[in-house]
């Protein structure tokens, strides 16, 4: 489906190639600001095997290089220098370690300890089941650094082009936490529709917390209450539909909808 991005959109890249590129200038060794950065993880992985995940990645391919703030999360397999964190990390909870350099905050853990493996809420397979561990097809994807290679689901290019929103995978130790993240997400990502997977978080979350505790959450920061309370009602809106919701007011035909 051909798509006209708004001003706003001009930053979202157009194929993954792009999306590698922005990752391999990232992952730059000798540009200025990231020369520190990959020395650290290089000494940290001399043969491990390091990936970038999830939300930092997102934001490149969304806002672009310049303007991401995300922090850093790392899974690794194999053996990682610990030596290299004495002094300067703490424990995280994913049970690896939170390191404050620079400007970033990273997270670096074992990638068969991602909460949903270890909760049993995901299997673990190989590798390319993390991306059934994120909260939503938008942090649904990895750079693999050593190997200078993207690893995502063919659709991922044309859903952030189209701001299409689906939620993986809604376990977690808080459904209300993770729909605030969620609606912060949809806030700050130009999404433009949604699909009956947060309806069903929302309906969750409807029947396992009350109305003050929903709300003392919303407004504690996030997306504004205003924006989040809007969403919630058009999440219920449209539940029983078979297709896409938009998040804005008026209702699409069905030919419009980015539907892969």
């Amino acid at each position: 489906m051909k798509i006209t991005l708004a001003q706003d959109d001009q930053n979202i890249v157009d194929s993954i190639e792009t999306l590698q590129k922005r990752m391999v200038y990232f992952c730059d060794y000798h540009t200025p600001t990231q020369k520190p950065l990959m020395r650290f993880i290089n000494l940290l992985f001399p043969h491990g095997k390091p990936y970038i995940f999830g939300g930092v990645i997102r934001d490149i391919a969304i806002h672009g290089l310049k303007n991401f703030k995300s922090d850093i999360d790392i899974v690794y397999t194999g053996i990682i220098q610990e030596r290299e964190l004495q002094d300067i990390a703490i424990k995280n909870k994913f049970g690896g370690h939170r390191v404050t350099f620079n400007r970033w905050i990273i997270d670096i853990w074992p990638l068969k300890e991602t909460w949903a493996f270890k909760n049993g809420a995901i299997a673990f397979e190989n590798k390319e089941s993390l991306l059934k561990t994120t909260q939503t097809n938008y942090e649904a994807i990895m750079y693999d650094i050593k190997n200078k290679k993207i690893i995502c689901a063919k659709n991922y290019i044309d859903d952030i082009r189209n701001g299409y929103l689906t939620v993986i995978n809604p376990t977690s130790p808080s459904s209300l936490k993770l729909l605030k993240k969620i609606l912060t997400s949809i806030y700050k990502n130009n999404v433009k529709y949604c699909d009956q997977t947060l309806s069903a978080l929302v309906n969750q979350v409807m029947n396992n917390y009350s109305q003050p505790e929903i709300l003392n959450e919303l407004q504690k920061g996030g997306a504004p209450y205003s924006f989040s309370k809007i969403i919630i009602e058009r999440a219920i809106e449209f539940e029983n539909d078979l297709f896409p919701f938009p998040i804005y007011d008026h209702k699409p035909a069905q030919y419009d909808l980015p539907l892969a």
